[in-house]
C-alpha cells in the first residue's frame, strides 16, 4: 500500500481563500435523486488547512505514498508514524470525496496498475454501491 501512487482528479480546481485558506472544488457525481430532483449544483467546495495543502501539493502523480509520508514526517518535525496515519487518514478523505485516486502496482517499468477509490467507478456495499443490500 505505500508503494501506492495519490493521483489528482483532473477537474478538482485549487484556489486560496482571502483567509488564507487553500479551497478545493470538484465536481459531483450526477445521481438518478439528484437528476430526478433537478438539483443544479455540479461542484463541491472542501475547505482545507497548511497541512492538508502540502499533502495535496505532493499527490503529482510521481510520488508515492511511502514519499508523501517522510516528506511530511520531515517537513512538520513529527515521527514517522504518526505522519503515516495523519497523511493516509486524510489521503482517505480525498479519495472518498472524488478528488484524488490511488494507482497502485505502477513502478519502475510497469504499466499503471488497478486504481482504486470512486474514481474507479465502485464503491464497496459499506457505502452504499450498486450491489450493497439492504438490512432488514
Amino acid at each position: 500500500m505505500l508503494s501506492a501512487i495519490p493521483v489528482r482528479n483532473p477537474e478538482v480546481k485549487r484556489s486560496q481563500m482571502p483567509s488564507g485558506r487553500i479551497l478545493l472544488t470538484g465536481p459531483v457525481a450526477a445521481t438518478r435523486l439528484k437528476r430526478w430532483f433537478g438539483t443544479r449544483n455540479t461542484e463541491k467546495k472542501f475547505e482545507i488547512d497548511d497541512l492538508g495543502d502540502a499533502v495535496w501539493q505532493a499527490c503529482d502523480g510521481r510520488r508515492t505514498l511511502e514519499d508523501i509520508i517522510c516528506l511530511f514526517a520531515a517537513r512538520y518535525r513529527v515521527n514517522t508514524r504518526e505522519a503515516e496515519v495523519s497523511v493516509k487518514t486524510f489521503l482517505n478523505m480525498l479519495t472518498r470525496r472524488n478528488l484524488l485516486a490511488l494507482l497502485i502496482g505502477k513502478g519502475p517499468g510497469k504499466s499503471a496498475g488497478k486504481v482504486t477509490g470512486q474514481a474507479a467507478g465502485k464503491r464497496s456495499r459499506r457505502q452504499g454501491g450498486r450491489n450493497s443490500r439492504a438490512k432488514k
